[in-house]
């Protein structure tokens, strides 16, 4: 039976004196921290991979690595042990669906790919690249194929071309006669300048928007199935592993809409048209599919400044709705994270509450319960 487990990471940081005193933390007490996120549990729940952050106070930056720590009935035994390179920024965890292989993002010397894969089960080796796999991997049910979002490459320019990139924005009424000699600027949007830095940015309509593709898991070449005017989010398999789902926000770019715009898509493994499944006023993001099938939760914020909702649809096998989605959380005023099934029919999720962010559980049509307690 597949288990969807969410984890919540807390990290605590106590400092004590000689005599074992309380104080409160100093400037220089930065510089100890130590944080823990980006939990991964293995698809048989015996281990536990997560991102470890320290402080190098030296070069004044922090530093990743991702750690284990082996499981046994959910409670931890024996110690956690480092897994990736001590020398190498490593973080995001994630696990191949037969808990064989985790993926990982790591910045290594000139290597344009950041997504990297350790072996976990024998014989083990060192970090190495799937090939077509150029984004944060997302494994079908079956651990046949792996979807993943980046910008599709770009031609290559004339020497000197990419330095004026962006100059003059490409919806401009007005622009020079000679854009190589022309050395200003044409501005028409708001987003030309940000807080903190002097040089001005290039015009934000020229950046590609994220695509979404689809590789088989031993690698080859990618198929690109979107060709968007936005980027792709929220990547969700189907549960037979040949539909994927996405959310996307077709006026991301349109700095005068106040209103929610982000939809909910769906398209086949193979390509093809991309459906929308969503119309109603809003947003809709984070889609969750019943690891049975049938079933489809995500978040539905209706307007600007309103309250999330957690929200449930019947689905076809393709995403395709069924009647009308139910509101789980109306009545509840505390404001859901991104959801996921647990192994009955029961969704769960996150939320803050009193300052603490807790774990909570919602079935059928009973209210939310919080199951985490404590500070």
């Amino acid at each position: 039976m597949r288990r969807r487990i969410l984890f919540l990471s807390v990290v605590a940081f106590f400092v004590t004196t000689g005599l074992g005193q309380k104080r409160g933390l100093l400037p220089s007490d930065y510089y100890r921290e130590v944080g823990v996120s980006q939990p991964a549990i293995s698809p048989d729940g015996t281990l536990i991979a997560f991102t470890v952050m320290t402080i190098n106070e030296e070069e004044n930056k922090r530093h990743r690595e991702i750690w284990m720590q082996r499981l046994e009935d959910g409670s931890p035994q024996g110690e956690p042990f480092r897994f990736t390179d001590p020398t190498e920024e490593s973080s995001s965890p994630k696990w191949s669906p037969d808990g064989s292989l985790l993926s990982f993002s790591s910045r290594r010397g000139k290597d344009k790919n950041s997504v990297w894969f350790l072996r976990v089960a024998p014989p083990g080796g060192e970090a190495f690249h799937i090939a077509g796999v150029e984004g944060t991997p997302s494994w079908s049910p079956d651990g046949k194929w792996i979807a993943f979002t980046r910008q599709p490459e770009e031609d290559e320019e004339e020497e000197g071309a990419s330095k004026r990139k962006g100059w003059i924005a490409s919806n401009a009424i007005s622009k020079t006669l000679d854009a190589k000699r022309f050395d200003g600027r044409v501005i028409t949007s708001m987003r030309y300048k940000r807080d903190g830095t002097l040089p001005l940015r290039p015009d934000p309509l020229i950046r590609e928007k994220r695509q979404l593709f689809v590789v088989a898991a031993e690698g080859g070449e990618a198929l690109q199935l979107t060709k968007l005017s936005f980027d792709v989010r929220d990547l969700e398999w189907s549960p037979d592993s040949e539909t994927i789902l996405f959310s996307g926000d077709p006026k991301q770019d349109d700095e005068y809409n106040k209103d929610q715009t982000a939809e909910l898509y769906a398209v086949s493994r193979r390509g093809g048209e991309v459906r929308l499944l969503t119309s109603n006023p809003g947003s809709e993001s984070s889609p969750a599919w019943f690891w049975r099938g049938g079933w489809l939760a995500y978040l539905h914020t209706p307007e600007r400044g309103a309250q999330t909702d957690l929200m449930l649809v019947r689905v076809e096998a393709d995403g395709t709705f069924k009647g009308q989605p139910r509101n789980l959380t109306e009545s509840w005023d505390m404001r859901p994270s991104s959801p996921q099934w647990a192994h009955d029919t029961s969704i769960r999720f996150s939320a803050g509450i009193g300052g603490n962010s807790h774990l909570f559980d919602v079935a059928g049509s009973e209210a939310p319960r919080q199951v985490t307690q404590g500070d």
